[in-house]
């Protein structure tokens, strides 16, 4: 508003040429700005998209606990998981000395019943 005023001056003391030449350059401005500000949303929006796709990416990996996640999660020891496992609770595990993994899922659903 500032700039508005400014480049208006005094209309009193401006002509009909003046105030048309400054009315012009304020258009000018303005249609400068719009851009200006489409092309920041359209990087803006770009950075969003990319972002929420980082998230789902990070949601999805980590749908899967190891066993110190699944410890750091519910606060509990690794011989409650391993009773919970007796118990129930599914895990996934290649083989006998590969890594377990549970599904963050299933560790609710087993707290819920």
């Amino acid at each position: 508003m500032k700039k508005v005023k400014k480049l208006l001056g005094n209309l009193t003391q401006i002509n009909s040429k003046e105030f048309d030449d400054k009315v012009n350059k304020i258009e000018n401005d303005i249609k400068r700005f719009k851009v200006f500000s489409l092309k920041k949303l359209h990087k803006l929006k770009n950075e969003n998209d990319e972002l929420r796709r980082e998230i789902k990416k990070e949601k999805t990996l980590k749908e899967f606990l190891n066993i110190k996640d699944v410890m750091e999660e519910f606060k509990v020891s690794r011989k409650t998981i391993d009773r919970w496992r007796v118990n129930g609770l599914k895990v996934i595990q290649k083989s006998p000395k590969s890594a377990i993994r549970v599904k963050r899922s299933d560790v609710i659903n087993y707290l819920k019943n």
